[in-house]
């Protein structure tokens, strides 16, 4: 079984190809929050396996409050993986996720990094079409070693060093404290679609007389509105105005 979390379709892809290769259920984690889905029952033998973003070194908010309401049954020591999507790297995001799944009973065999497209349009300018499909390729070919990996149960996998996880505990208190909603808002090209209301994970967004409104102060700060807003009208300040948006080819087709 296959939990992943995605907001522009890089885990996604990830967690869909891995699913395939290795003949496993995909469990999307913001669908199971909003039914409140936490109970799993799993056969001797099955994999548990988390795909997810970095976020800041760490691991997102959404993935911390679904595993800490997870329920797993019927499986003893289980062969537990993690991929972890990033544009550069990870920080010390696999040690924060083996805290969290330690506090289940459970214990991490081996984190795997995957390197995709950058969705952090708030702070960078993002790689080009060129490069999004120089990554995206580099990534699949990854894709099938993490899955030949997986099915061998390997144990060689991304581990943080000590300075990595130094720079964490800065980095992911920046993200903690932070996730502010205010700076977000809707420019003059909002057609009142309504699918940032519809991606966003913590329900953060209403569309009110056809505009969207941020109806929480703080959210999961995925960027799943802003990047996949079908006008680019969703702006985060106004340093957003001028960079380019990205989204996984998987929510395209």
């Amino acid at each position: 079984m296959i939990f992943y979390f995605s907001a522009t379709g890089n885990s996604l892809e990830a967690a869909t190809v891995l699913g395939e290769s290795l003949d496993e259920r995909t469990i999307d984690i913001t669908e199971a929050m909003r039914k409140k889905e936490f109970s799993y029952a799993l056969p001797n033998g099955e994999r548990i396996g988390f795909v997810f973003p970095v976020f800041f070194f760490g691991v997102p908010s959404i993935v911390c409050d679904f595993i800490d309401r997870l329920e797993l049954k019927g499986v003893e020591h289980p062969y537990v993986f993690s991929v972890i999507t990033c544009g550069e790297k990870i920080g010390a995001a696999d040690k924060q996720f083996q805290k969290i799944i330690q506090r289940k009973g459970l214990d991490v065999n081996v984190c795997f990094t995957l390197i995709m497209p950058n969705n952090s349009v708030l702070w960078y300018e993002l790689p080009t079409p060129e490069e999004q499909r120089s990554m995206l390729a580099a990534a699949r070919i990854r894709m099938g070693e993490i899955a030949q990996a997986v099915k061998e149960n390997g144990t060689d996998g991304y581990a943080s060093t000590l300075g990595a996880r130094i720079n964490a505990v800065f980095m992911y208190s920046l993200y903690k404290h932070g996730r502010r909603t205010l700076k977000f808002h809707a420019d003059e090209r909002c057609t009142g679609c309504g699918l940032c209301g519809r991606v966003c994970p913590c329900g953060a967004i209403e569309l009110r007389e056809r505009r969207p409104v941020w109806v929480q102060d703080r959210c999961v700060q995925c960027l799943g509105c802003i990047n996949r807003c079908p006008a680019t009208a969703i702006q985060y300040g106004e340093a957003t105005r001028s960079r380019r948006r990205y989204v996984n080819p998987i929510l395209k087709r």
